[in-house]
């Protein structure tokens, strides 16, 4: 039997922050046998970031993909990369745009700042590389995964403006998670479907769990199972209010808790929560672009 093609990629990670490291940790630990992260290249602001990156990847193995630091050195990581993945804030966007080599063509570049549109970034972008029209454009990507990346447990929404680099955009987040591809006028709210929320998810397993009597490590572990559950009938194909019905019979005690959820007006707090944070994606974004 013919041996398996292996494509190797090489990733460049510039500002390696919280989100930044969460996918260095699902990629290092991922194997995957037709695509290969074959070297990652990490730039981080300070000393203290590489030493912090350093501690959680210390698992690191013989097979995992070797990892370079280029500490505020952009330029070199991402010459060395063929996914370029911008970590870093918003605000600091055009700096790090500014960095990069003048060729970068054929290679993807995945922003992961909440609220920069497509537009906003190829301007960024090529207002700050003189182009002569021989060169070819980067493809751009928008993509929010999550901190659940580490687990591999990410759910990561994409959007482009061109098919080029999809294909290779879907394996990389798949390699963390689950990816799903939306129009681009999506993307405020899903950036707090997939990445705020698991703010508010855990805020209400907290709140959960202290209702309890028991140790307080043991109501927080079956409240975190309990929700894992219910997601997993969710993902199954069960529809919520059947989950609802099934768990809270008529004249019951789940149906005497729901009733307490509705006078506090629970999901109306929610639904505000979320459209609250939505709006503030696109008003952060609008910030980082006129600066």
């Amino acid at each position: 039997m013919a041996d398996r093609h292996v494509e190797e990629v090489k990733v460049a990670i510039l500002g390696c922050g919280k989100l930044g490291t969460a996918i260095l940790q699902g990629l290092l630990q991922f194997t995957n046998p037709e695509l290969r992260i074959s070297h990652v290249t990490v730039t981080t602001k300070t000393l203290e970031g590489e030493d912090r990156i350093k501690n959680v990847t210390g698992f690191m193995d013989s097979n995992s993909p070797k990892v370079e630091f280029c500490r505020r050195d952009s330029s070199r990581a991402a010459q060395l990369a063929d996914v370029i993945i911008l970590g870093c804030k918003p605000k600091v966007l055009p700096e790090i745009l500014s960095e990069l080599p003048a060729q970068n063509g054929g290679k993807i570049l995945i922003s992961l700042a909440g609220g920069v549109t497509l537009d906003d970034l190829a301007h960024m972008y090529r207002s700050t590389h003189y182009m002569t029209g021989d060169e070819v454009d980067p493809f751009i990507v928008r993509a929010i995964p999550n901190i659940a990346a580490s687990l591999q447990q990410s759910a990561t929404v994409c959007s482009s403006s061109t098919q080029d680099g999809r294909d290779l955009t879907t394996r990389l987040f798949n390699m963390v998670g689950r990816t799903k591809w939306v129009a681009e006028e999506h993307m405020y709210t899903a950036s707090a479907l997939c990445a705020s929320s698991l703010a508010f998810y855990a805020a209400m397993v907290t709140a959960v769990a202290s209702s309890s009597e028991m140790p307080a490590e043991d109501a927080l572990e079956l409240a975190a199972l309990a929700m894992q559950g219910t997601a997993s009938l969710v993902l199954a194909g069960r529809a919520p209010e059947d989950v609802i019905c099934q768990v809270a019979t008529p004249g019951g005690s789940t149906e005497a808790g729901l009733r307490i959820l509705e006078t506090h007006g629970v999901a109306e707090s929610l639904v505000s929560a979320m459209k609250e944070t939505s709006e503030a994606t696109r008003t952060i974004g609008k910030g980082a672009t006129q600066s």
